[in-house]
Parts: C-alpha cells; structure tokens; sequence
C-alpha cells in the first residue's frame, strides 16, 4: 500500500461533488471521515506494506493530524521519530499524541551455568584428599606437538586446584621447555644427556625436596592424551567405590606377561626373586591366582595408570635396577608381592588415549631376559 496523503476535501467539498455517494479512496468508509473542524487519514485495518511517510508523521507529532487502526511498524516508526527509540515488538494500543511510552521491561537475569568441574567433587573424599599428583614424562627434541597435545589435555581437564603436575623433560626441545613455562607445573625435571624412562620415574616419586602428599599419583607418557574431559571424576568415583579390605593399589588397562624360560637366560622369574622387594608370594595363573607353578605377570600398561602413594612407598616403585623398557610388568609384581591388587580402568581407551604415536626412542630387552 501506499503512503496515505493528507484528505482532498470536507465534508462540504467532497473531490467529486457528490455528498451522499462520495467514499474515501482508502478505506472505503463515507464521509464521517471528512469532517469540516480536523483533518482525518484513514488507514486501513489490513496490514500495510510500507509505514507512512515522514511527514505525515510529523504532522501526527504536532498533534494536528489523527491516524486510525494505525500498523504495528507505524507505530515503531513514530516513536523513532518522537524519541529515537523503538518501541516492544508487540504492542496492541493505537498512537495518541503526548503518550508515554511503557517502559520496557528489565533484562531476566542469565540462566546459572552448569559447573562443568562439578564432576570433581568425589575427589573430596577423604580417600583421594582433594586432587592428585600428575607426572608426565617428555622425550625427544622433535617432538614438542606430542608434548602439547599431551598436557593442553590434562590441563584443559582439571584445575590447578586438583593437581600437582611434574613434568619430566628427558632430552627435549627449546620449544617444549618454552611451552613449560606457560603450565600451572610443580617441578620439571631435566636431563639433556640419555636418562630413560624409569630413573625418571624414580626420581619423581622419590624426590625428598619436593615430596609427593597427595594419596594417589597419575601416569602419562607424553603419547598419552586425555579423549574424555571427565576422566578424572570417572576415575575418582572408581577409586572412592573400593572396600579397603581388597587393597586396590593402582588403576589402569590389565595385562598379562608370561615369564617363560629361555635356554639362553634361564628362568626369568628369579630377576624377580632378587629384588628387595619380592615377599615370596607365588607367581599368577592366567585368571590371577597364585600358583606354585605361576608364570604370569599381570600388570596396568605404562602409558596411562594411577597408582596410590601408599602402594609407592610400601613396594619401592619403581625398582632401581629398571632402566627403560619393562617397568610396567616389574611394577605389577611389586603390587602382587605386597599384597595390592590392580582394578581395570581405561580397558576400551575410552578415558585415555595410549599409544598414541608410533614407538619411538631407546628400547632394549627386558632386564629378566638378559
């Protein structure tokens, strides 16, 4: 529709001459609406196209002409020119000169976000204490994205609040140990000449300068990163759920190792016997019963577990004599010959990605088979 001009005649002189028969051209209505004392527009009630012109609404400002069943968007319109500001989109009452518009109402409040670290209140059970201690060894000059990937994960995850996060850097590059200092870490520990896995390892767990006390101690290799951000709540709640009597003492994906003779080493099982640590307990079957015959191992794979700072102390984790490959399986005996079990956690990689790299850097046979 149009814009609607101002009316072209009165009452007394009406466009065509013609009183009784004359109608208004747009809204079809008789001459009621030509009165000789104000000028009237007539809009229809149909909703409008486009909203009047300016000027009409200028001259609805100054009070000297009406508008009837005015549309929504002229009513908008209006109040732009009146006062600069746009009025509710719903508004039901018809534009009268001089009126005061409704204020508009105050903003509701945001919604409460969800606390999404809420998942970590099981870690205040007294049996975990509050947070963990995370250990994260680093390898190699190469390979600082492993490195990021690795612990962006573990810190986009958990708070520094609930961790004390050591990081061991074995032989790295200037753009890790730059990376490093951006962390929330407790200590690094560097070697830049051939230090291996598990002197490492013990150096971490041993350190009186800077003592472990949290109850529980996490793993991760540097090709370990974090898949579900809930892991550590998932794994708190399976730790708080044991009954002390099973003395579960580590958490992580189980396997077996088998210690079979060899001609050329003998039986791999005394290595074993020999440590400080061996309380005499009879080697494992398959399903994990002791056996006087045993020759299995079942151990938490080392790229990814969680062990309690009890089980540490108590079997000397990990052994002094373990250099690089091994651990795992050694830190599974200690366990059994101390009397702690090993829970299943991670089977399906659906908390921890391991693994996540080809294999790379030093290997060597196990020290059992040598």
């Amino acid at each position: 529709m149009e814009p609607v001009s101002k009316a072209k005649g009165t009452y007394q002189n009406p466009p065509d001459g013609q009183i009784p028969d004359w109608k208004c051209p747009h809204c079809g209505t008789n001459l009621e609406h030509f009165k000789t004392s104000e000028r009237v527009v007539a809009v229809p009630e149909t909703k409008a196209e486009k909203p009047l012109d300016v000027k009409t609404l200028e001259a609805v400002a100054e009070g000297d002409l009406f508008v009837q069943n005015v549309p929504p968007q002229v009513v908008r319109e209006f109040e732009q020119v009146q006062t600069g500001q746009a009025r509710p989109e719903k508004r039901d009452t018809h534009v009268i000169p001089g009126m005061t518009p409704k204020p508009k109402p105050a903003p509701k409040p945001p919604a409460p976000q969800p606390d999404r670290n809420n998942h970590l209140s099981v870690l205040d059970n007294p049996i975990i204490g509050g947070k963990v201690t995370i250990c994260v060894l680093l390898y190699g000059q190469e390979h600082y994205a492993l490195h990021r990937r690795c612990l962006t994960s573990i810190c986009e995850t958990v708070p520094p609040s609930r961790m004390d996060l050591r990081v061991a850097c074995n032989q790295v590059g200037l753009e890790t140990t730059n990376y490093l200092r951006s962390l929330p870490i407790t200590k690094i520990y560097e070697d830049f000449k051939n230090r291996r896995k598990y002197p490492a390892m013990r150096e971490m767990f041993w350190d009186d300068s800077c003592r472990i006390d949290t109850n529980y101690v996490v793993w991760f290799d540097d090709d370990s990163y974090v898949l579900n951000p809930q892991w550590l709540g998932v794994l708190g709640q399976v730790i708080t759920a044991q009954r002390p009597k099973d003395r579960v003492g580590c958490y992580g994906h189980k396997m077996i190792h088998p210690l079979n003779s060899r001609p050329s080493t003998g039986d791999p099982r005394q290595w074993f016997r020999n440590a400080d640590w061996f309380r005499g307990k009879s080697f494992q079957d398959k399903q994990g019963r002791d056996s006087p015959n045993g020759m299995m191992v079942h151990f938490p794979v080392g790229g990814f577990w969680c062990i309690s700072t009890e089980a540490i102390r108590s079997c000397n984790i990990p052994d002094t004599r373990l250099n690089h490959n091994g651990g795992d399986v050694c830190i599974g005996e200690q366990l059994h010959q101390n009397g702690f079990k090993t829970k299943m956690f991670n089977e399906k990689k659906q908390y921890i990605k391991t693994s996540g790299a080809p294999r790379r850097g030093f290997t060597e046979k196990f020290l059992w088979h040598r």
